[in-house]
């Protein structure tokens, strides 16, 4: 107990040293939360869906021109998903995903983020 009082007295008795030591602590903590946070939800969880090993995207080949990257462009259009789906032999389910390119801003900084929807698909958790 003395050690305690004595610890605290010493703290007092240098108020801006003190500030400054659980500032730093705070900082800290909040970094490490945040950095762990970013990677969980990025490498540590698992994607949702029932078998993500098995997943498979599908695009265009053009014999001339080879794979495009994928862009808007390039996108598969919806008869030709149809058509797809109704010709398919070799996989449980389809689905069609969509790129999404938001703007996030709170009227003074502006954040761009990218993302992904998916539609009929019984691979969704």
């Amino acid at each position: 107990m003395r050690d305690y009082r004595h610890s605290l007295r010493i703290l007092l008795k240098q108020p801006l040293f003190s500030g400054i030591v659980i500032l730093t602590f705070a900082l800290g903590i909040g970094a490490n939360t945040a950095v762990f946070s970013v990677l969980n939800g990025v490498l540590l969880r698992p994607l949702p869906f029932r078998a993500p090993h098995e997943l498979v995207s599908l695009a265009l080949y053009d014999t001339h021109n080879g794979i495009e990257p994928p862009t808007d462009r390039s996108a598969v259009s919806y008869p030709d998903f149809v058509d797809w789906r109704a010709q398919n032999h070799v996989f449980d389910s389809m689905a069609v995903y969509v790129n999404r390119s938001l703007t996030l801003t709170d009227g003074v900084a502006a954040t761009h983020l990218q993302g992904s929807t998916a539609r009929n698909s019984k691979w969704l958790a």
